[in-house]
């Protein structure tokens, strides 16, 4: 029972009901139109998930070590390089149009449902991570981390969406995923859909991260002290 608390504690099973039903809508219409127009979507929904299933082992972690700290390095790793996924479903209603024989307004409820998921994910996410990290580190790391890592989310989201950049590449094709950073910040004026993206970004990491922790009956601020 505990541990069925603190799986709902962090969201993992409104993640789980959520994608639930965006996946069974997924199935729906695809017996509906006979084509897999939209299984790209079921793929984009595992990627989400990957954030929160490479931070939850964190919580076994009770630090502070200099053996945590290293063995958390790497969960942590995956976790920000993937966690743009997440919020990434949102974009995916650029897609919606009339498609016969499917009626707009199911497509629309496909797609916000693959919304929500993905704003679900991005809560759950970024909460387990900020409790991870205060818990491997420290409380002052947890809050900074979350100041920087809204604005890394919304420019991860632009990269994918526009430049058709995916997470793995920052492993197999760093310096190219570096030179079009770079681009964007020598020449910011330039850029401006960068910049409103990231700013975007950045706005529904923290007001995700908000939303879960303002449901918690613990004040978050007390809740890092009672778990230090």
């Amino acid at each position: 029972m505990r541990r069925l608390y603190a799986l709902g504690a962090h969201g993992v099973i409104a993640c789980v009901l959520t994608s639930a039903l965006a996946a069974a809508l997924l199935i729906g219409r695809v017996a509906l139109s006979g084509g897999p127009l939209f299984l790209f979507l079921g793929w984009n929904l595992i990627l989400a998930w990957v954030p929160l299933l490479a931070v939850l082992p964190l919580a076994a972690l009770r630090g502070p070590s200099l053996r945590d700290r290293l063995l958390a390095l790497p969960f942590l790793g995956v976790w920000l390089a993937f966690l743009p996924n997440a919020p990434y479903l949102l974009t995916d209603v650029q897609h919606l149009a009339e498609r016969a024989p499917v009626p707009l307004w199911c497509d629309a409820v496909l797609l916000g449902a693959f919304a929500v998921a993905g704003l679900t994910l991005t809560a759950a996410s970024v909460y387990a991570s900020w409790r991870a990290i205060a818990q491997v580190y420290t409380p002052f790391l947890a809050h900074a981390s979350l100041v920087a890592v809204g604005p890394l989310v919304g420019l991860g989201m632009y990269l994918g969406r526009f430049l058709r950049w995916n997470s793995w590449d920052l492993v197999t094709r760093p310096g190219l995923v570096l030179a079009d950073i770079l681009e964007r910040v020598v020449d910011p004026l330039a850029h401006p859909r960068t910049w409103a993206v990231t700013a975007l970004g950045a706005a529904i990491t923290w007001v995700a991260w908000a939303c879960l922790a303002s449901v918690r009956a613990t004040p978050p601020s007390r809740e890092l002290a009672d778990d230090a």
